[in-house]
């Protein structure tokens, strides 16, 4: 391609770069339609060779009308002194941007200009990251890093040309195929070092801080979701379960032996709702809560013991299974935490702040953000089938401060339908059913029963009928929303405290990273029971719902899987990579210099008293970096010389070939002379035959030379040293044959 050509479309593909990463980043693909319309203008300008361009002072008036519509939109409501406040957005930032650099693409430009285009194209890069912090922005950093670092070569290119006052349009070298593989193989050289950079420069609590809020503030826009609010209609964890993005990553440890763990099927709490009534909107559960029901922990880990140990009478009694969960939680537009019921403490990053509703035993955290984060969450697990000392025992009363909400864990609609209630005491009539547990497990295993109930996400409700009726005596079908209403109105009906529960459950698990997938199609509702006076215990009635959800197929799967696991890389070694993580990747590094340290300051103590080795964190980190550099730089070495080993070989069989092609053709100039030349027509195996039939007195000289020369011309193949060495030979036995043979002048006349 022609180099004018070439370095017209590489500032085109940079600034396209800029742009696409910037929308798909803000989520809004207008100005992508408007960069097409500018790019088939710029390109159409070009092949008719038209003389059109912007003026500067066109061209600065546009910017600046944009700049001021910009300014105007960033106007906030919010006053100070009387005097609103500028709060001018990333999007809006990186949409002037778009503008000031499709004028650049039609304002005539000098050769160095062109330097302020690729500045702006790395701003805008930088707007595109501040709102896509995930793994789609490494894609685009790359594809921009690659195109970048072809078109400033080409730029240098551009500028050498100027100073030697030829034109680029006619100019220049041509560029192939080749220039955008070294383009990439430079991008991965420099990619490198900026790593080892990124991994060992020290993190500050301070700067993690600062880069959370500027991602807080202009990340990626949470996922909407429904089914996690004080108010949810009855229906919306089905529409939930038919979107397939990712929510979170959970992996499961034994808290006791810290050995990874499966728990297929674990339920991930979110939030509780305790009221059943009829709103214009349909059926809807809410969370009747109060304001003074939450109470507000500190950063880091908070212990919830106490929290629990007064409003779950259960909660310290044996026996329960003890797990640790290490979340991965994508940005929603909810501020719930999730975590297996009951936790005992909660661990956040230190830019968060944990709320507890010790009523609804609802986690949440204090501020809203727009990045992925981790979050550890220590939890017990009771199971209903052993409740605990002192439900069997019936030792321990309810505590006075839960005896006080649990009625509102018993309220009904007053328009409930009476054959509700009546089915709800022949399923667990109080002669066989004394106790919670048993009406607990009677209700549950009725609605189980795959005999009564069907799983479906495709609902059609009866016009009118109140839904739990409607499941129960028509529909006998539905999601899981319908199976935990209906077992907490049943429960409910026959005296058993319960509330309706809406969180994930796990079922999908990621060989590749060794964890547990939530998606939104994973959104689950099940139901918890106050089984007095142990407490809360948990009860999911929609059992057969894995066997009926339809899995992805193999090819698909894997997909996710790999995307899943890059994902999670990219969040966890790159976004959320702090102090923290930076001590537990060089812990062992530091472990091994303490240990030569304690070694040689041993010999007494005279490394120790030169402090050959450094003591402080910084100084064993600095002298990290010097040695990982010394080994990189001896790996270089190394491969210089090997580098320079293999350029050496190619050249030597360079030189053998052409040994070979020389040969040949110093033969047919020592034959020509004693009157046998070569035909114009004639191959290199018919001039041998010709020889051969004159009566060379050594034809296998001719022969060697010959087939040298036609492996080496015709087919490629290289040629051997041993080979080349009878070539040589070949060649001086022929040269003292000519000095013998007679002048061929009957072969003249035969050929």
């Amino acid at each position: 391609m022609k180099f004018s050509k070439a370095f017209f479309l590489l500032n085109l593909a940079l600034i396209t770069v800029s742009i696409v990463a910037h929308e798909v980043g803000s989520e809004s693909y207008l100005l992508l339609l408007v960069h097409g319309a500018v790019l088939v203008a710029a390109w159409r300008l070009r092949v008719t060779r038209s003389r059109f361009h912007l003026s500067e002072t066109a061209a600065t008036w546009i910017c600046l009308i944009v700049l001021g519509f910009a300014l105007l939109r960033g106007i906030s409501s919010a006053t100070f002194i009387g005097r609103r406040l500028l709060d001018v957005r990333v999007s809006a930032v990186g949409q002037f941007l778009a503008v000031f650099q499709w004028v650049y693409i039609f304002k005539k430009k000098a050769a160095r200009d062109y330097a302020w285009s690729y500045l702006v194209t790395a701003v805008h890069m930088g707007t595109a990251g501040l709102q896509m912090p995930g793994m789609g922005f490494a894609f685009f950093f790359l594809l921009y890093a690659v195109t970048g670092i072809c078109t400033l070569v080409a730029y240098n290119i551009r500028l050498e040309l100027n100073d030697a006052r030829e034109d680029p349009e006619t100019s220049g070298p041509r560029l192939h195929k080749g220039f955008l593989f070294g383009a990439a193989l430079t991008t991965l050289a420099l990619i490198a070092p900026v790593s080892l950079l990124f991994l060992v420069l020290p993190r500050r609590t301070e700067a993690e801080a600062v880069a959370f809020q500027l991602v807080r503030i202009s990340g990626t826009a949470p996922q909407p979701i429904a089914g996690f609010s004080e108010t949810v209609t009855l229906g919306q964890i089905g529409r939930i379960q038919e979107n397939p993005n990712r929510v979170m990553q959970v992996k499961t440890f034994d808290a006791d032996t810290g050995e990874p763990t499966h728990i297929p099927g674990l339920l991930l709490r979110g939030v509780a709702l305790n009221t059943y009534e009829r709103t214009e909107g349909g059926w809807q559960w809410r969370n009747r809560g109060h304001r003074g029901d939450w109470l507000t922990g500190g950063a880091g880990r908070t212990s919830l013991n106490v929290i629990y140990g007064t409003t779950f009478p259960g909660f310290d009694e044996p026996p329960y299974r003890h797990i640790r969960c290490e979340i991965l939680l994508e940005p929603l537009r909810t501020l719930t935490l999730f975590a297996p019921f009951a936790p005992e403490s909660v661990e956040l990053p230190s830019w968060h702040y944990l709320r507890v509703n010790w009523r609804q035993h609802q986690l949440a955290y204090r501020t809203p953000r727009r990045a992925a984060f981790e979050y550890e969450v220590m939890s017990r697990l009771h199971s209903l089938d052993a409740p605990g000392r002192s439900a069997n025992e019936g030792t321990s009363e309810t505590p006075p401060v839960v005896e006080r909400y649990l009625a509102e864990y018993l309220q009904l609609p007053a328009d409930l339908s009476p054959r509700v209630r009546e089915l709800a005491r022949e399923i667990a009539p109080e002669s066989e059913c004394p106790d919670d547990i048993t009406k607990a497990v009677r209700i549950r295993d009725y609605l189980s029963d795959s005999s009564r109930f069907s799983y479906t996400l495709q609902q059609d409700p009866t016009p009118g009928v109140e839904p739990v009726e409607d499941f129960l005596f028509n529909l006998q079908r539905g999601h899981c929303e319908y199976f935990a209403s209906t077992l907490v109105v049943l429960l409910r009906a026959v005296g058993v405290p319960a509330r309706v529960v809406n969180g994930f459950k796990m079922t999908e698990w990621n060989p590749l990273s060794g964890t547990y997938v939530l998606r939104q199609s994973h959104a689950h509702s099940w139901a918890e029971a106050y089984i007095r006076p142990a407490g809360w215990r948990t009860l999911d009635a929609s059992v057969m719902r894995d066997s009926v959800t339809p899995q992805p197929v193999f090819a698909r799967r894997w997909y996710r899987h790999i995307y899943d696991t890059a994902e999670t890389f990219w969040v966890q070694r790159v976004l959320n990579y702090t102090a923290d993580a930076q001590a537990e990747l060089f812990a062992p590094v530091e472990g091994l210099f303490a240990a030569i340290r304690d070694r040689l300051s041993g010999v007494a103590g005279f490394f120790d008293k030169l402090r050959l080795l450094p003591s402080s964190k910084l100084a064993r980190r600095v002298v990290i970096v010097i040695m990982t550099l010394m080994i990189a730089g001896a790996g270089l070495f190394v491969g210089r010389i090997l580098w320079a080993r293999r350029g050496a070989l190619a050249a030597r069989r360079r030189r053998r070939a052409d040994q070979a092609l020389r040969a040949f053709d110093e033969m047919e100039r020592i034959l020509a002379r004693r009157g046998y030349p070569r035909g114009p027509s004639q191959t290199p195996i018919e001039y041998r035959d010709m020889l051969a039939a004159a009566a060379w007195p050594r034809p296998r000289d001719l022969s060697r030379i010959v087939s040298a020369f036609c492996s080496v011309r015709y087919a490629g193949v290289k040629v051997s040293d041993s080979e080349a060495q009878s070539v040589r030979v070949a060649l001086s036995a022929i040269r003292e044959q000519a000095r013998s043979f007679p002048v061929g002048k009957s072969l003249k006349k035969s050929f």
